[in-house]
């Protein structure tokens, strides 16, 4: 189990890395290919739920997508970390601005005040 660990460490490590070397302008255009083609496929356009993430620095910049499942009228399910217990729990936000707020990791979250939770 802890191979597996360090071996997910060492490949999140890599592609960081990776990403940080990308000039901005060839990153926008990776994270603009990835939108459009997931806004192509067509399960995705057929499912009602939309359960995905906000970004740290060596992801997928995610913001627009989100922003654009509203348009599409899906329902937006986020999760929020509990760093001490080590626990995801999942939220539906209906606003993008209003319906986040910094969590531990300095990532955006959903606010539990705002949000209702998904079983």
């Amino acid at each position: 189990m802890e191979e597996i660990q360090a071996s997910k460490h060492e490949i999140r490590k890599g592609v960081a890395t990776t990403l940080k070397e990308l000039p901005p302008k060839t990153l926008m255009n990776k994270n603009a290919q990835i939108e459009t083609r997931l806004f192509e496929f067509a399960n995705f356009l057929e499912s009602k739920i939309a359960l995905l993430y906000v970004n740290n620095s060596s992801e997928v910049i995610t913001e627009q997508i989100i922003k654009r499942c509203f348009d599409f009228n899906k329902l937006v399910v986020l999760p929020a970390f509990d760093t001490t217990n080590r626990k995801i729990k999942l939220f539906k936000i209906d606003n993008y601005i209003k319906d986040l707020k910094a969590g531990t990791r300095g990532i955006l979250e959903p606010d539990d005040a705002r949000c209702k939770a998904v079983p």
